[in-house]
């Protein structure tokens, strides 16, 4: 998917499974690890005896088929391993899925469908990380369809009220969020974070991915006053959980910056920018496209301000970074640079807006008709 401006995560939270864009990064919710191991050797099929008699159940199974079903068992199990770490990869953020990635867990459902009964927990879990898979690859009608299909195992093994239940509302909300379908996405957003602070309390990190989420949702639909309150939550409960000035609160800190210059709190805006670009300064080196980001939010929380010498270098900068970071032609450069035009024409500077102007990509011309 195209990085596009919208404000979201940094790396270390992780809260959303979008590509990074300016000012945000993939909002995951990770697949919980005691979920993946939930296929446990005592519910695994055609292990292999000592003897030349297999028993499943009341019936013996022939040598010739203890050798099939072994087989059939070694691959599940190579299955099995390579998606647990194809799912820690991504999880971590250590690439985009592949469409060789999509083909393992496709691989890997196809035999689970096969031996685990059709309300097992760990297919749920497999179709989940299947449609993970999918959304990165922007294939939303699919991805959603298997993210329903798990949730409605979950449902009929769990119950309505259960963390994975959150988890499967979250990982469709986020569907639609990509789709920029964010009416669609709040309900199920509101849904996950009742269960989940009835099931972890209020203080726990998914609980702030939750409300993160929902700030995202008021924030994309210009409800700032909700998106601000929101995002003050987050940051208060991120307080308490990483502790005061940890870089892990960068982004929200940021996000809550950008709300405030959308707001006109100019003066508000301005320390939490210099709070997160701070922050992020001690994690990223000076040239890290992620500091150039933020660098470019407060030089246009400074320009709307009307602080136009302040602006510039923080926008001349961190644009040339971004550029080398995503190239001339990306929609990450694309914004830098129209801060850059706005900032000189703000500025009563045309010929500069005018030079900066010349170096926004072109569209594409339209393709003839035949």
């Amino acid at each position: 998917m195209p990085p596009q401006h919208r404000v979201g995560l940094n790396d270390q939270q992780r809260r959303t499974p979008l590509p990074p864009r300016a000012g945000e990064q993939d909002p995951k919710e990770p697949i919980p690890w005691t979920e993946r191991q939930a296929c446990t050797p005592a519910r695994q099929h055609g292990q292999l005896l000592t003897k030349g008699k297999v028993l499943k159940g009341n019936r013996s199974v022939s040598a010739a088929q203890q050798a099939d079903r072994s087989e059939e068992y070694d691959k599940r199990r190579q299955h099995t391993v390579s998606c647990r770490v194809y799912s820690h990869r991504i999880n971590r953020g250590a690439g985009r899925s592949s469409c060789g990635e999509a083909q393992l867990f496709r691989e890997a459902l196809a035999i689970h469908r096969k031996v685990l009964a059709p309300d097992d927990l760990a297919l749920a879990t497999s179709l989940n990380n299947l449609a993970l898979v999918l959304g990165q690859e922007e294939k939303f009608e699919e991805s959603e369809a298997l993210y329903r299909e798990s949730m409605a195992i979950r449902r009929k093994r769990l119950g309505n009220e259960h963390p994975f239940i959150a988890q499967s509302l979250n990982n469709i909300g986020m569907v639609y969020v990509r789709q920029r379908k964010h009416t669609e996405a709040e309900p199920l957003f509101k849904e996950a974070l009742d269960i989940n602070r009835k099931a972890v309390g209020t203080v726990h990190p998914v609980v702030g991915s939750n409300l993160n989420n929902l700030a995202l949702v008021y924030l994309n639909t210009n409800r700032l006053p909700q998106a601000e309150e929101y995002f003050r939550q987050v940051l208060e409960l991120d307080k308490k959980i990483k502790g005061d000035g940890s870089p892990g609160l960068a982004g929200v800190t940021q996000n809550l910056g950008v709300v405030l210059t959308r707001e006109r709190k100019f003066a508000e805006a301005e320390r939490y920018l210099r709070e997160a670009l701070a922050m992020k300064q001690k994690t990223f080196a000076a040239d890290h496209w992620d500091v150039a980001t933020t660098k470019n939010l407060l030089g246009a929380c400074l320009t709307d301000e009307g602080r136009y010498a302040a602006a510039e270098p923080l926008l001349v900068e961190s644009r040339a970074i971004i550029e080398k970071q995503f190239g001339p032609a990306s929609d990450r450069t694309r914004v830098a640079t129209t801060r850059v035009v706005t900032l000189y024409e703000r500025w009563g500077k045309p010929g500069k807006a005018a030079e900066w102007r010349a170096k926004l990509p072109q569209p594409a011309a339209p393709t003839p008709a035949k």
